[in-house]
């Protein structure tokens, strides 16, 4: 009961966190273009996204050491904590001074990925900024973020990152307004960064009192030996990650520009906001099916595994058939038509959503079995797929050309062969039940789409009202789909009782507290 709690708290505050975060990125947004334009936009871009293909430098130590603070945590060895914690502190030291070297030394080449004349624009200043805000997550006690999650206190991260986000905000606005300076604009973000994750460290350590102990046992040789392994195999999947999400930028902007690069940037602006928005929830249960794993409760993970598939298939397919019928229309009312793409862009947009709902809850669930060796060099094909379709569709496609490919390197490498090796090693289970569920919900999918559209046809809208009415049919169809091809389901009926479970404790602990309000 106490995994289910945790999962909801963390949920809860995520998703609150992330509302508050969504509206005031929007805001801000639509104040730097209408002061400062889109090229702004795409040299921020190209920065950040430049900087993500440096950070591989990490090579998925964070994700790999959180995983092996799980079975000490569940043992109650605080030695071990503190010998683990204290190796992590000194590798991301390091990691953080092997980004510094690359950075600065690209520094002077950075016109080689720019396209465009950017004239007085200090690319070289905005790009040194950025490298310091990288780098100094790995020296401000970074590290200390994995402590939090792994207790499955994942909230106290998400409220702390709500109070930041606001402030930044408004500085980032009053910035603007009084000073239309981009160089300030991008510094209040910096330090913003810094800020938030020195005051993440400093709630760690007052929860988790062993982090400012001194005496640090020395991590054991086969413990470190087993980090090293496990993050180097989880770095051949960040290699795609950042190929998936960083190199597509790169390319943009120097085969098609930093306008055009601008103008992408908010549509995939929205699709980081849907996605971290409903990543929560795999966020939030990460740290409890962890600990459910640990505990060998194999039986009980696999039916959530097939649980999450089910609920992964149903809102992500909602929101890619939402976004495919209203972006447009949505970005035409948020900063006008000019800032449009063209249907063939906004279907494999909207196909993207959906194959990064799979790919998020592929990864929780192999991150929280620690499969971090298995298919290790998968990630290698798809970089090289990606890399090189993106290279040949962007001179025949233009911009659509490079998520057609992201879209090819998907399907072809992770989609098939990680449900695969969690199915074979996690669960001890053939691929060929989840393989046919799922060729089930695609067809349901494609049928709400279908019957949405065929709806949406006897309508003439526009505007907010055709968004809203896209929202409710999909939604309707969805719903009607689903529940009557899949309510008799083993997954539906876990769903169902699970749910009710948590709302029955939730319900609990308001009576209980309402009483001790009236007895006080």
């Amino acid at each position: 009961m106490s995994r289910k709690i945790n999962s909801l708290k963390n949920f809860q505050s995520s998703i609150i966190s992330e509302i508050i975060s969504i509206v005031l990125k929007f805001i801000t947004r639509s104040i730097f273009i209408a002061i400062l334009g889109t090229e702004y936009l795409g040299i921020s871009s190209l920065a950040t996204n430049i900087l993500s293909m440096l950070s591989l430098s990490e090579m998925g130590f964070g994700a790999a050491i959180t995983f092996h603070l799980y079975k000490p945590l569940a043992d109650g060895d605080i030695n071990k904590l503190k010998s683990i914690l204290g190796f992590f502190s000194r590798i991301y030291k390091y990691i953080g001074f092997i980004i510094s070297i690359p950075g600065i030394l690209l520094i002077p080449f950075l016109s080689f990925f720019i396209k465009d004349d950017v004239g007085s624009i200090n690319v070289k200043l905005i790009f040194a900024f950025y490298l310091f805000q990288t780098v100094s997550s790995y020296f401000f006690y970074g590290y200390k973020h994995s402590v939090i999650r792994a207790n499955q206190k994942e909230y106290i991260i998400s409220i702390t990152k709500s109070y930041f986000s606001i402030l930044n905000s408004i500085l980032q606005i009053a910035i603007l307004l009084i000073t239309k300076d981009f160089y300030f604009y991008v510094l209040i973000t910096v330090l913003s960064n810094v800020l938030m994750n020195m005051s993440i460290a400093r709630k760690a350590d007052k929860l988790y009192g062993y982090l400012r102990d001194k005496n640090v046992p020395e991590i054991e040789r086969e413990e470190k030996i087993r980090i090293f392994k496990d993050a180097y195999a989880i770095f051949f999947y960040k290699i795609y990650d950042k190929v998936l999400n960083s190199t597509d930028t790169i390319i943009i902007s120097k085969y098609i520009g930093l306008t055009m690069l601008g103008i992408y940037s908010n549509y995939l602006m929205i699709l980081n906001t849907l996605q971290i928005f409903l990543s929560k929830f795999y966020t939030s249960i990460l740290a409890s099916l962890s600990d459910l794993y640990a505990r060998e409760e194999n039986e009980r993970s696999y039916m959530l595994f097939k649980t999450i598939n089910l609920i992964t298939t149903f809102t992500f397919g909602f929101f890619a058939i939402t976004i495919n019928n209203t972006i447009n229309t949505f970005i035409i009312l948020w900063i006008g038509p000019k800032y449009t793409l063209n249907e063939s862009f906004v279907v494999l947009f909207s196909i993207l959503i959906l194959l990064n709902g799979y790919r998020v809850f592929f990864d929780t669930f192999r991150t929280s079995m620690g499969l971090f060796q298995k298919a290790k060099y998968r990630p290698i094909f798809g970089a090289i797929i990606n890399i090189s379709l993106s290279l040949i569709f962007v001179r025949i496609f233009g911009i659509s050309g490079v998520l057609l490919a992201t879209v090819i390197a998907n399907c072809l490498t992770y989609m098939w062969y990680d449900p695969y090796i969690i199915l074979k090693f996690g669960f001890s289970k053939g691929i060929t039940i989840f393989l046919v569920d799922n060729f089930k919900y695609l067809l349901s999918l494609i049928g709400s789409a279908f019957l949405v559209k065929l709806a949406i046809s006897f309508f003439e809208l526009n505007g907010l009202v055709e968004i809203i009415v896209n929202i409710a049919l999909s939604m309707v169809f969805m719903i009607l789909t689903f529940g009557l091809l899949y309510f008799k389901t083993e997954e539906f009926k876990f769903l169902q009782s699970t749910s009710s479970t948590i709302i029955k404790s939730i319900w609990t602990k308001i009576l209980k507290k309402t009483n001790l309000n009236r007895t006080i």
